[in-house]
């Protein structure tokens, strides 16, 4: 079972960034880098054969990534000055 969650993980990751990729969402919401997170979450998980590991590893760096890489109204649209 654990090699089926890590391969989601990989998998996952992989669309994440075709997405990311083919879409070209709003810049702020970079899919690409929570792609690269899944990615080495499930190759982390498949090397030591553990889907607690590999969805552990997701969760923390994922966390970590929203805690100090994104500002607090990042996404919010930037006010243009008339002049």
């Amino acid at each position: 079972m654990s090699v089926w969650v890590n391969w989601g993980l990989v998998v996952g990751a992989v669309s994440f960034v075709i997405g990311d990729l083919v879409l070209e969402v709003y810049a702020g919401a970079n899919l690409a880098v929570l792609g690269m997170i899944m990615l080495a979450a499930g190759i982390l998980g498949l090397g030591l054969d553990s889907a607690a590991v590999g969805l552990g590893s997701a969760f923390v760096m994922i966390l970590a990534y929203f805690a100090f890489q994104r500002r607090p109204g990042q996404m919010l649209p930037k006010r243009v000055s008339e002049q």
